[in-house]
């Protein structure tokens, strides 16, 4: 995404990808490590992990992106304390704060588990919605509807929505695979 290096690129290009990006965080996640989770589109997080933004304890800034998520995610006094204090924060503080998406005390079976929900929804639909909120979070209102309508009458034009239709009324039907998104 635009002029981003190859280390920013880790983080931020999970938002490019079609498809829905899971975190699980155990143990440890500090500096670049919590830059490269902080793409991903959820985040689950032990309760007693340990994230930080770590960089200031060695003179550093973040740099490898992470500030394009933080920004989303967190007033910016929140991120300033973060990151100029480089204090750890467990799993539990991280929920409150916005850092992970959810806490469970399994997080990969959890990640696991929302990875097969999402399986059941049909791909184009999981695609447009990244897209759409990824594209539209910071836009005007009126440039938000006008994609809104542009990627719906895609999908309904598509052949995934008539598939979830079907399935939505029990019918077992497979989805099509293809990258319209």
């Amino acid at each position: 995404p635009g002029q981003a290096n190859l280390a920013q690129r880790v983080s931020t290009g999970w938002a490019e990808l079609p498809v829905p990006v899971i975190a699980a965080i155990q143990g440890r996640c500090w500096g670049g490590g919590l830059q490269i989770v902080l793409g991903a589109d959820f985040r689950i997080g032990h309760p007693d992990a340990s994230l930080s933004i770590m960089e200031g304890k060695w003179g550093l800034i973040p740099d490898m992106g992470g500030t394009q998520a933080l920004r989303a995610l967190l007033p910016r006094d929140q991120v300033l304390e973060l990151a100029m204090s480089t204090e750890p924060v467990d799993g539990r503080r991280a929920l409150e704060l916005g850092l992970v998406t959810e806490v469970a005390d399994a997080p990969v079976d959890r990640a696991l588990e929302l990875a097969a929900a999402l399986k059941e929804r049909s791909p184009d639909a999981l695609a447009a919605v990244k897209k759409l909120y990824y594209r539209s979070w910071r836009e005007p209102a009126w440039l938000a509807l006008a994609r809104e309508t542009w990627y719906q009458l895609r999908i309904v034009l598509g052949r995934n929505q008539r598939i979830a239709a079907l399935r939505a009324r029990g019918e077992p039907r497979d989805y099509v695979a293809r990258g319209r998104w």
